[in-house]
């Protein structure tokens, strides 16, 4: 038997609620939060295949989940659709740029959601880092674009998307795809990596190197760079000039 696909739905209001969940049982095993500090506990325990959440609840909204999600490297390559009656394009650009897979507006479709849904799980791959991804054209274009422009602290996600032809949207599924991270979180990866060259250069303090990389604050950059390095940059300048030798 064909293992079915988890999908965690968070929303407060009830009587949704039991419409998603009715709805998505038929195809897959759902689990369901009234909000988004529940959600997240039963995202811990369950890991899914696909968050779907409303954005306006109490005690954890769906932004908040989102980023939470996004920032741990177990759960950010799990596709996050917001579901919300917030339709301008602020909330909506706020959405991509956090990481959001897919931008739902209310009232909707329940047979659409069911169609993106579907969609979501029949592209194995969007879950999957492509091995090769570093020579996919696109890949290349967007790395080109930003070495260009790595000290800048106003890399716009519209400006990549425009660059390379593609919706936000599109461009977000695309470096799903072929990264395994959101386009935000790619560019974080980016700057951060650019950071790390810099530091084996003595001629440039922390400080500096957060600038040049793009960092507006020295404690976002430390806090960045610790978390994805387990090491403060100064740590690992010390490692990098003086390794050890053991």
């Amino acid at each position: 038997m064909k293992k079915r696909n988890k999908i965690c739905v968070a929303e407060d209001n009830e009587v949704l609620l039991n419409r998603l969940v009715d709805a998505l049982s038929i195809d897959y095993d759902v689990y369901a939060a009234y909000n988004g500090f529940d959600a997240f506990q039963v995202i811990k325990e369950t890991i899914p295949d696909l968050i779907i959440s409303d954005i306006m609840m109490p005690e954890l909204d769906g932004f908040q989940l989102l980023k939470i999600v996004q920032s741990d490297k177990k759960l950010r390559k799990i596709p996050f659709i917001l579901l919300t009656a917030l339709s301008d394009e602020e909330n909506i650009l706020n959405g991509y740029q956090n990481g959001a897979f897919d931008y739902i507006t209310k009232p909707f479709s329940m047979k659409i959601l069911l169609v993106k849904v579907a969609n979501i799980f029949s592209r194995d791959e969007i879950t999957t880092i492509v091995e090769n991804k570093q020579t996919d054209p696109l890949i290349l274009k967007i790395n080109e674009y930003l070495n260009s422009n790595i000290q800048s602290p106003n890399i716009y996600i519209t400006e990549i998307a425009d660059q390379v032809n593609l919706t936000i949207q599109q461009l977000n599924r695309r470096m799903i795809k072929f990264t395994g991270m959101s386009t935000s979180n790619y560019i974080l990866n980016q700057r951060l990596e650019y950071s790390k060259k810099l530091l084996t250069l003595q001629s440039y303090t922390v400080n500096e190197v957060a600038t040049k990389s793009g960092f507006t604050s020295s404690s976002y950059f430390i806090k960045m760079f610790k978390r994805k390095y387990k090491d403060t940059p100064s740590d690992m300048r010390s490692k990098i000039v003086s390794p050890s030798s053991n």
